[in-house]
């Protein structure tokens, strides 16, 4: 079975902690509760590395489909992480779901 749909995908980059520029387990595991906490039913997690006024760090990037996030529940995680900012992208995606 096929699903086609036409929604959004949005993005948000968080950088690591200023003072070890490294994404530990606790970190994560702060990200994972908001995100148990604003309900978003299905998203993924992955590490990259971002670049932040010419420094590199570890930054986790957290991808929702059509899921739509609120500038508040971000101010939420930020205020929670202690950043200084988080990096949000919203496009419009085509996705499809086979089974």
């Amino acid at each position: 079975m096929k699903s086609e749909s036409v929604g959004l995908r949005t993005r948000l980059y968080i950088g690591s902690p200023n003072s070890t520029h490294r994404l530990s387990v606790r970190y994560v595991k702060k990200i994972r509760s908001w995100a148990t906490s604003v309900r978003l039913q299905g998203y993924t997690v992955y590490r990259a590395t971002g670049y932040w006024e010419g420094k590199g760090e570890e930054t986790a990037v957290i991808e929702v489909m059509g899921h739509r996030i609120t500038k508040r529940n971000v101010q939420a995680l930020r205020a929670t992480l202690r950043q200084q900012a988080i990096v949000i992208t919203t496009e419009r995606v085509r996705s499809t779901v086979v089974s």
